[in-house]
């Protein structure tokens, strides 16, 4: 049998440890964590087979899914996870696995910037991260809109989603009470965080970063989940703004310049190392709060075509030197931003695009020799615009052959000539091109798009059929397609038989689809602009290079390579004034700061052990992909040697509970087995099962089952569920009915009618039995035998049973005087003379009854209902202000106890309040703080010289013969945390050597050595009785109901 109820409670570490040791279940976090079967049992590999099905998942989604599990204490997470590796799944994940367990989540709110976002996390929670449930009957036959109405209704019960800037709104107007009482029990996940950084000189996004931080420091009970995979965009201040989100008031982080001065080391501009005395403090503060992860390293190789020009250190940039026309263009836009200083470099950037024939430049040029036509808004419908060059620019460009307008191309852009020659090349070779560029118009894409025409290029609708080969380019833009249309040229594109261009040659894209698109083997990438830090780039980058993005070329046995042209324009005066070198510059300096920071949240990670063999590289070290440093890195609290070494002892107490396959065999085989019975002893469970479980294992199952409420058929066809009283396991057929042994006796014998009431057919048999049921109850002598009894009458007969009782005490009746006070005394709480009558208001809560007795007999008197509130509000005053603010709630139906903790403001939702937790529900190491330092519990006396005591006796005996010798008290001291290290380690895991048992008197000794060995439901048993002795407790009939509340 179980040893101890310690070893069935579910256990995780504390992320930091209480200074008092034994409050502390495990001794190291990352170390215990990564021991915990649940989650050692999904370490990562280099590379994993993608999933084959619908709702499949990723080891590491299901890795986030454990850690943030209802089960486990960790309620924030920042996840740091690359772009490709399903951050979407990931997240719901976690909303699917809370939802599975038992508990009190309401129901999951995503936030995200925009509205394309937010219809991507539908589509993948619909059709990608869950097993088809979520997808509406007959969903091919629907027409669109019917398709987007019914997949928001289907899922719009629990999951609810906003913007970032409608949210804020709605926050703004709330009151703090508003936003506790509204989204407190939510599962909130937070989508590309790294948008509501602060920012510098951006007071909109200061608003609404201050809103959010409002917003998360306010909800309560909630798991909050961020997902990004570049917090840190423009600079190392931004993970301050996002780790403070999450982070405890009193371990936020300074923000801004403060966060650089106080960690950092400033080297040259832009670069920053950080200071050694600051790195353990960042560690301290990530741990348990972020998690990392790399996408899969592809196979394919990366060439960065081009070299290290100027001062770049470690980017290749691919030169192009500027014609004369527009390079001296180019330099009057440089000197007019010089003169701006704006910091952003429009002109010069746009200029070093494309300058048109006139040496215009940007929005003015554009509007001059681009024609936009349509576009106009329709009720409900987004439509696109269509484009033409004029004339003149078309006259200045165009040629006989392709090499001439090349030419001629140069003039205005070198790079754009550039671009388009090699766009050419690869399409004669049959290579997909995929061509980033964040401007759309003036001299960006929709300019291009037009250029690209020119070189008999088309614009693809991405319905093309399968052999209408021909040069095609998509342009990814919200000028140039609809949402819809954005889909459908993507999805085209990617098809199989566009591997090589026959369909759609070219795919073009500005921001937009750095978030959001994945792009199938393409094998040249053209980086048109660069920006002021690399995550836009490398975003960008990514979009190409996925693991499996190229298996459609692999699988025809090409070598598959991916050439990489980071684009630079140089005036013809050389490098020195190059803009986009510039950028190039200054983003370089900036991603080896931010990789600094990186590296630490890697090291720093709660599953870095876990992810380790994924996250490694074995590449060149001070490389980029090495964050500037050695490959090789050390997981804080897991040794190297333990990531590799064969786990042979795992930690399974947590496993076995919640993740186990055992008890998945041992319900159906119960199942099985309830089919033909209606109880069972535990005994008779456990000789089933004891020749392939443990016992561990079989009340695991048990435990999961009653829980869970998990449904069994009976004999009879009917749902039932499986309850246990005394040892006994029996069916009940209604989740209302309180479990024990006399209820399995309906079950047995249902009552079978059509169109007949539960009382027309429940009559003759209530009528049947009740007078027997009475003389039990007359001859009663324990309040348990009366509880059991009364348990199962409807409340009207308690009410006159209650009624009966003190009209007989009101009379001094000399009869059944023992069951009548046992009766009272469980009624307690629902009755009191209030004013000289004798007021009962047990009925109130479900009939709004309340009754008085006048004379000799009861009747309504609901003019009571205000002194009835009075009274019952200033016995919850007086509980609550009781010097220990703490008391303890009864349920007379369940017979739970429950302990209500009011020292910190007591959480209120509207009109109710939390009704407090079962005693058997604490943690164990705060019910010993509770126990042994705020109450400051003696040992009962009832207790003493008892088998239970027999370690406490013995220390005693110790302490005697050590008289006052300190000395020897001391050793006597020593020798209890011998005893408690060697006997009690298994149970607790948290007696440490610096444990300050030595600092405590003879009474203390004796009395933390009580209740640290008193076992779950003796302590609670004990503690019951001490609120009962101390008038601290109140008969509440939610108590044990789990998040139920009541009315104040």
């Amino acid at each position: 049998m179980i040893n101890d109820i310690v070893d069935f409670l579910p256990k995780y570490p504390n992320i930091n440890n209480f200074q008092n040791e034994m409050l502390n279940t495990y001794t190291d976090f990352y170390r215990s964590i990564f021991l915990k079967k649940e989650f050692n049992d999904l370490s990562l590999e280099k590379i994993e087979a993608l999933p084959e099905k619908k709702g499949d998942l990723f080891k590491h989604q299901k890795l986030i899914a454990r850690f943030l599990s209802s089960h486990t204490l960790y309620d924030q997470m920042l996840l740091v996870h690359d772009m490709g590796t399903g951050k979407t799944c990931s997240a719901v994940a976690v909303v699917e696995q809370i939802r599975k367990e038992a508990n009190n989540f309401k129901g999951a709110l995503y936030l995200a910037k925009g509205t394309a976002l937010i219809n991507n996390f539908i589509d993948e929670l619909i059709f990608k991260c869950t097993d088809g449930k979520y997808i509406p009957d007959n969903f091919s036959s629907l027409t669109e809109l019917e398709k987007v109405h019914r997949e928001k209704k289907m899922i719009n019960d629990f999951y609810n989603w906003g913007t970032f800037e409608i949210f804020t709104k709605e926050i703004t107007r709330s009151s703090d009470e508003e936003i506790i009482k509204k989204y407190s029990n939510h599962i909130i996940i937070i989508d590309e965080i790294h948008n509501i950084r602060i920012q510098k000189k951006d007071n909109d996004k200061i608003k609404l970063y201050k809103q959010f931080w409002r917003f998360l420091h306010l909800v309560k009970d909630c798991k909050i989940l961020l997902l990004s995979g570049t917090p840190m965009k423009d600079g190392i201040e931004e993970i301050a703004s996002v780790m403070n989100l999450i982070l405890p008031v009193e371990k936020q982080l300074p923000v801004q310049e403060d966060f650089i001065e106080d960690f950092f080391i400033e080297k040259s501009e832009d670069l920053y190392e950080i200071k050694e005395d600051m790195k353990n403090r960042l560690y301290d503060l990530f741990k348990g709060r972020v998690s990392y992860l790399r996408a899969m390293y592809s196979d394919v190789k990366r060439i960065y075509e081009g070299e290290k020009l100027g001062p770049l250190q470690y980017f290749n940039v691919y030169p192009g030197i500027m014609s004369e026309f527009q390079g001296k263009n180019y330099l009057q836009a440089l000197l007019l931003d010089k003169e701006d200083r704006k910091g952003i470099y429009t002109k010069s950037r746009q200029a070093s695009l494309f300058v048109f024939p006139d040496g215009s430049y940007g929005d003015e040029g554009y509007k001059k020799y681009i024609i936009q036509s349509g576009g106009k808004q329709k009720l409900g419908k987004s439509t696109t615009k269509s484009f033409k060059l004029n004339d003149s620019l078309i006259n200045e460009i165009k040629a006989p052959t392709h090499e001439e307008m090349l030419k001629k191309l140069y003039k205005f852009s070198s790079k754009y000539a550039q671009s388009i020659q090699k766009i050419l090349q690869s399409h004669e070779q049959g290579k997909l091109v995929f061509v980033y560029n964040e401007y759309v118009q003036g001299s960006g894409l929709i300019l291009f798009g037009k250029l690209l025409e020119l070189f008999s290029f088309s614009k693809a609708t991405g319905k093309e059929e399968h052999n209408s080969e021909k040069p095609r380019y998509a342009s990814l833009t919200n000028m140039t397609a609809t949402n819809k249309q954005l889909k459908e040229l993507v999805d085209r594109y990617n098809q199989p038989d566009n591997m090589n261009g026959k369909i759609i040659s070219v795919i073009m894209g500005s921001r937009k689809i750095s978030e959001g698109f994945s792009l199938k083997n393409v094998q040249v990438e053209d980086i048109q602009t660069p920006w002021f830090n690399y995550s836009e780039t490398s975003q960008a980058i990514a979009r190409g290079i996925r693991v499996g993005s190229h298996n459609d070329l692999i699988k025809r046995g090409q070598n598959v390579e991916i050439e990489i042209y980071q684009r630079v324009s140089l005036p013809t005066n050389g490098p020195k004034d190059s803009i986009d070198l510039l950028m190039y510059e200054i983003s370089e300096k900036k991603d080896i700061s931010i990789k600094s920071v990186m590296r630490i949240i890697k090291e720093a990670a709660w599953d870095c052990a876990l992810t380790y063999k994924r996250n490694y590289i074995d590449g060149e070290d001070g490389s980029p992909e090495c964050d500037y440093k050695e490959c090789d890195y050390q997981c804080v609290g897991v040794p190297k040697d333990l990531i590799y070494s064969s786990k042979d002892e795992l930690d399974i107490s947590t496993y076995q509970l919640y993740y186990s396959d055992t008890v998945k065999i041992i319900t159906k085989d119960l199942q099985q087995v309830f089919l033909n019975k209606f109880s069972l002893f535990y005994d008779e469970i456990e000789f089933m099962f004891s020749d392939r479980f443990s016992d561990f294992e079989i009340l695991s199952s048990l435990q999961k089952i009653t829980n869970e409420n998990i449904s069994f058929t009976n004999m009879y066809g009917f749902t039932s569920y499986l309850r246990e009283d005394n040892n006994k396991y029996f069916l009940i057929d209604s989740l209302s009915v309180k479990g024990n042994y006399l209820s399995e006796f309906y079950t047995k014998y249902p009552t079978i009618s059509n169109n007949k009431s539960f009382m027309e057919s429940f009559e003759p048999i209530y009528y049947q039995e009740l007078p027997q049921i009475i003389r039990k109850l007359c001859n009663s002598s324990t309040i348990e035998e009366v509880s059991t009894i009364l348990n199962i009458l409807p409340k009207e007969l308690l009410e006159m049973i209650l009624e009966s009782s003190l009209i007989a005490q009101n009379k001094n009746v000399n009869k059944n005087i023992i069951a009548r006070g046992l009766i009272l005394e469980y009624f307690k709480g629902n009755y009191a003379e209030i004013d000289g009558v004798m007021v009962s208001w047990y009925l109130y809560s479900d009939f709004q009854i309340i009754r008085c007795l006048k004379g000799n007999e009861f009747e309504e008197c609901n003019d009571y209902e205000e002194k009835v509130e009075k009274y019952l509000s200033s016995l919850q005053k007086s509980l609550e202000q009781n010097p220990k603010q703490v008391y303890g709630l009864i349920n007379k139906t369940s017979d739970d106890f429950c302990i209500r903790d009011v020292r910190e403001e007591i959480s209120e939702k509207g009109n109710k309040v939390k009704t407090g937790k079962r005693c058997t529900n604490w943690k164990l190491n705060q019910l010993n703080e509770l126990i042994i330092y705020h109450l400051k519990l003696p040992i009962p006396k009832e207790m003493l010289n008892t088998q239970e005591t027999k370690l406490v006796d013995e220390i005693s005996s110790q302490l005697e013969n050590a008289g006052d010798d300190e000395k020897e008290v001391k050793n006597v001291a020593k020798r209890i945390k011998q005893k408690f290290k060697t006997k009690l380690e298994k149970d607790f895991k948290q007696i440490k050597e610096n444990t300050d048992f030595l600092k405590l008197d003879k009474k203390d000794l004796l009395r933390v050595t009580f209740w640290m060995t008193t076992k779950l439901n003796r302590k609670c048993e004990l503690l019951r009785s001490w609120f009962e002795n101390n008038n601290l407790i109140q008969y509440d009939d939610e108590c044990g109901k789990h998040g139920k509340l009541k009315k104040k």
